[in-house]
């Protein structure tokens, strides 16, 4: 099965590689607080979880160097971004999109493509690359999911979700992703995520979407958070049915509107979950999967160099 893709494919990004960047290349203005492996086996070890956030209006970016509360000011990466202006006002996420090791922005703009770069800080307009999904329509709304979806490659692979009314279960979802990371309208493969977290269960609230290694295999599922609730898969998307079988109950600890973030924020070589409040800047995180250990969450709060964030991830490799 293949995504419903719009037949043209919109020439206002670039489909050419803007090339790699070398394992000994740092584009921060600081020194490394840690060393990461580039092993894709291993892509999540060495560094903690870290945020990025992320100004969609004026397509800025900060990433944050260290996880303190907050960082000190020289430890943020603060820059605009140079995504063309069709990515405006676009969900922002952070992918090793070339297998060199290191996290670098994409962005699922409102016109249905998703443009990425393979550089940390400002670049041409033009640099930036793009891959067309055109999925604008569904129920819940379109967001895009990255990971290690497939084990053959060592990049991160990007998706991007669809639904529609399963009546009578619910709201049923499919995402559609490709590992080609070269531009263009490369064929999609799908997983069958189907009806998670539904309203006649008893779930309300809005749908929130992430992916990460829950079981240290080196390949990333997807999770999805409703409430006060997440239903997560080991399921790799390679398979075509996925099943969630797992789940956790992480109610957030302060009030107010919340984002869905995953990563290893313990550096233990497993994902988890957490929540980053955009008002705030604070994020708090569980290290743990289990359906509701008591433990107290973890935190960390940004200062917002940028002025605004209304969104964010985590990141790492750098």
């Amino acid at each position: 099965m293949t995504s419903p893709n719009a037949p043209a494919f919109p020439g206002n990004v670039s489909t050419t590689s803007i090339g790699r960047n070398t394992s000994g290349g740092d584009t921060d203005r600081g020194s490394d607080w840690c060393h990461q492996p580039t092993s894709p086996s291993t892509r999540n070890y060495g560094c903690p979880a870290r945020l990025a956030v992320f100004a969609p209006a004026s397509n800025q970016v900060s990433l944050t160097e260290t996880p303190g509360s907050p960082p000190p000011p020289g430890n943020y990466f603060t820059y605009n971004s140079g995504l063309p202006a069709a990515g405006t006002n676009g969900q922002w996420v952070m992918g090793d999109w070339d297998g060199d090791g290191r996290q670098t922005p994409g962005v699922y703009g409102t016109n249905g493509v998703f443009y990425f770069t393979n550089a940390v800080g400002p670049i041409p307009s033009t640099a930036w690359l793009g891959i067309w999904f055109g999925l604008l329509a569904g129920v819940v709304p379109n967001a895009p999911i990255a990971g290690r979806f497939n084990s053959a490659v060592q990049n991160d692979c990007i998706g991007v979700t669809d639904s529609a009314n399963f009546p009578p279960f619910g709201v049923a979802f499919v995402l559609y992703f490709t590992c080609d990371m070269t531009g263009g309208n490369p064929p999609k493969t799908f997983q069958w995520l189907s009806v998670v977290l539904p309203d006649n269960q008893g779930f309300t609230g809005t749908f929130q979407f992430g992916a990460g290694d829950y079981d240290s295999n080196g390949v990333d599922s997807v999770a999805i958070r409703r409430g006060n609730f997440i239903a997560f898969t080991n399921t790799n998307p390679t398979t075509t049915n996925a099943t969630f079988a797992l789940a956790q109950y992480f109610e957030p600890p302060i009030a107010g509107t919340s984002l869905f973030i995953v990563g290893d924020f313990d550096n233990n070589g497993l994902d988890s979950f957490g929540y980053f409040f955009p008002a705030s800047g604070a994020a708090y995180f569980k290290n743990d999967l289990d359906w509701n250990s008591g433990a107290t969450p973890g935190s960390m709060t940004v200062w917002f160099p940028l002025g605004t964030a209304t969104t964010a991830d985590t990141w790492s490799g750098y």
